[in-house]
């Protein structure tokens, strides 16, 4: 197994690194155009769209408009090991959608089927040769409810929830308008906006969540204000008169971005803010917006001092410790106690479910990781849970691999080890229960000997 470091990655991957674009995509050039406000008017008027007034000032000539075209995404084969089946992507009608957050699988959201996306293996990394209803990915596509299927659909994943799916290409935006109203419905159907720590898998003490909207209604009214009135930028686009919107700039630039998440209705929007007034939206990958200076500047400041009404955190597809040890099927493998001075990174719950309903029919398997930091080095810990009788059923001579908890000693941890590796592997047998344990060289024989021994 690879170093704990994996989990970092797992994490961004879920959300963060793809909101980065950090797919290596080969698109057309971005087009940005600029016309006089009267033609933008008409552009407007014709597509349906409702644009908000440019900040500038009452009294003042409004500004031109910038228009910006995203143009078709394309992919072309790696040279790497890049494998874009890891990314879910699609041609619907005509439209390339990518996958972008997961939510619980009761979020209430899925609507009426749209159709059925099937594998282009031939073309799998070509996705501009893509015909409608092809991708990366075989499943059934629904509507998400209250949402335009131009915009953002969604499938069923009966192992973990709801896979979200956007279309961040072939558009034309000239304001934050033209995707937190036009496409999000932001301020007609925000239920919540909350922020806490930044994701499921960060190690850090204070875990709370807190609500901004009720408890700053003018602070959260600016700042929508400001992402309506918010003008978009592209990769490439200048920010400066010395400086271009480029990766390097967003990294180097500010050191920190805070996490907003708006609850829609259901439907979850993920606002990265930064103190230089640039703004994105987890999942939608193409542009960033470049918001009001002080109202962005203002929320922050909340948030920096754990300000707001504090609320439970948002439901998640990932659990904790203690939803592992409460599950009714495998449960009773989760060690009761853990080596004195290690945090928990993160814990997962996969099912076994309907496909057409969403419907959990039994646990699947189960997974959790924990560290500990020190001088010496990051030590950490992880354990995957599963069915006994599926891995023996699966492999066959695999069960000589499994040793009984109650036997587990340091004669045969070493005997479980990878000669040339850092980390150590073993399986335990805890009831109907499997464990597959993982941890690296800084953890101690003592450690592990007394995490087994905790097992119910």
């Amino acid at each position: 197994m690879e170093d704990f470091d994996i989990l970092s990655a797992l994490d961004m991957v879920n959300d963060e690194t793809l909101a980065l674009a950090d797919i290596p995509q080969k698109k057309k050039p971005a087009v940005t155009r600029w016309v006089l406000p009267a033609a933008a008017a008409l552009l407007l008027v014709a597509g349906g769209a409702a644009f908000g007034v440019m900040m500038g000032g009452r009294g003042k000539a409004p500004a031109p408009v910038k228009e910006v075209y995203v143009p078709r995404a394309e992919y072309e084969e790696p040279e790497g090991d890049f494998d874009p089946s890891t990314v879910g992507c699609f041609n619907y009608n005509g439209r390339i959608y990518l996958h972008t957050v997961m939510l619980p699988p009761d979020c209430g959201l899925k609507g009426d089927k749209l159709g059925s996306i099937s594998m282009d293996r031939k073309n799998f990394y070509r996705l501009q040769d893509w015909e409608p209803g092809r991708g990366n990915i075989d499943e059934v596509i629904y509507e998400v409810k209250g949402f335009d299927p131009s915009f953002v659909v969604c499938s069923v994943n009966p192992g973990y929830g709801l896979n979200i799916y956007m279309n961040d290409n072939d558009i034309t935006l000239t304001s934050g308008a033209d995707l937190f109203e036009t496409r999000y419905h932001l301020r007609e159907r925000l239920t919540s906006l909350t922020y806490g720590y930044d994701s499921e898998y960060d190690p850090v003490e204070d875990k709370r969540y807190f609500r901004l909207d009720r408890a700053f209604p003018e602070e959260t009214a600016a700042l929508l204000d400001a992402l309506d009135a918010s003008e978009p930028l592209l990769w490439g686009d200048p920010v400066s008169d010395t400086e271009t919107l480029t990766f390097d700039y967003f990294n180097r630039s500010v050191t920190k971005e805070y996490l907003l998440r708006a609850d829609i209705g259901g439907m979850l929007a993920r606002i990265g803010l930064r103190e230089d007034g640039l703004v994105r939206v987890y999942g939608f990958n193409e542009v960033v917006f470049r918001a009001d200076r002080d109202a962005v500047s203002a929320v922050i400041e909340l948030m920096k001092n754990k300000q707001g009404e504090e609320v439970d955190p948002p439901r998640s597809f990932y659990k904790n410790y203690e939803d592992l040890k409460n599950d009714p099927e495998l449960g009773s493998a989760v060690p009761g106690r853990m080596p004195e001075g290690f945090r928990e990174n993160g814990a997962s719950i996969s099912y076994n479910a309907n496909y057409s309903t969403g419907e959990v029919l039994s646990t699947r398997e189960m997974y959790i990781s924990f560290s500990r930091q020190s001088a010496g080095g990051n030590a950490y810990i992880s354990m995957e849970f599963g069915r006994a009788s599926s891995v023996v059923n699966e492999y066959g001579s695999a069960a000589k691999w499994f040793v009984p908890a109650s036997e587990f000693t340091e004669e045969n941890i070493r005997a479980y080890s990878e000669n040339g590796y850092t980390d150590y592997n073993a399986y335990l047998l805890a009831g109907s229960a499997y464990i597959e344990l993982t941890w690296n060289g800084s953890v101690t024989t003592e450690e592990i000997l007394d995490m087994i021994a905790s097992i119910g």
